[in-house]
């Protein structure tokens, strides 16, 4: 588990015990829409741990924004369902039939919007992503090293990403080299290394990004010496 998943469900945890310690110390007479409203609660702090959780860690996507807007939506139904247990929780009102109809559909439209949210920014980034030619798979690096450079999220390494664009510029396209799959190989490995975001991974991006630069600079020497023969 990675650090922001830690402080996920340690930010789960305290919020969990205010909310007990709220229906214990300010509720003397806990009536069955206090306790329904109390639950409520506790079911908007697991959906907002469990889902930030899942899109930090499960979900690979190249742009992180389809999981930022998701997470935003999920903190927006934490804040609303709360507000919503509060007023019917001091409103001395007996029904249960208001409180657990609005907080269903609240609950329903809130996970709706967010599967349509990250079905279309996966579907969005998939149709946006190059395909590999089988045939030349070096036709498409220079678009993926160009995305990767052009993530916000990548930022702390741009000095190597720059280089490594820079190098992937005067790739030749139009011939094929046995070290092509090495550097596939090497691409491949490098977007799931920014990924991941695991704490024991990071340490291992810089250096293969460098080695990535090398090797893609060694196949144009490469070629250039077959060509001079």
């Amino acid at each position: 588990m990675n650090k922001k998943n830690i402080y996920a469900l340690v930010t789960g945890i305290i919020l969990f015990a205010v909310a007990t310690l709220w229906l214990y110390l300010g509720f003397k007479d806990r009536s069955a829409v206090v306790w329904t409203g109390y639950i409520f609660i506790v079911i908007s702090i697991v959906v907002l741990v469990v889902g930030y959780m899942v899109g930090s860690s499960v979900v690979k996507i190249r742009d992180r924004r389809g999981v930022n807007k998701i997470n935003v939506l999920l903190v927006f139904y934490f804040i609303v369902t709360t507000i919503i247990s509060y007023y019917f929780m001091t409103s001395g009102k007996t029904n249960l039939l208001p409180i657990i109809a609005i907080q269903t559909v609240f609950l329903l439209i809130v996970l709706m919007v967010a599967f349509v949210t990250l079905a279309a920014a996966k579907s969005t980034l998939a149709g946006e992503l190059p395909k590999i030619d089988l045939e030349n798979p070096m036709r498409n690096i220079e678009i993926r090293v160009r995305a990767i450079k052009n993530d916000d999220s990548n930022s702390m390494y741009k000095e190597e990403l720059d280089l490594l664009y820079d190098r992937t510029i005067f790739v030749d396209q139009t011939v094929s080299d046995e070290s092509d799959s090495d550097i596939v190989s090497k691409l491949d490995e490098l977007e799931l290394l920014l990924l991941s975001k695991e704490d024991d991974e990071i340490n291992k991006i810089k250096p293969l990004i460098v080695s990535l630069t090398k090797l893609i600079k060694d196949r144009e020497y490469n070629i250039m010496e077959k060509n001079n023969i």
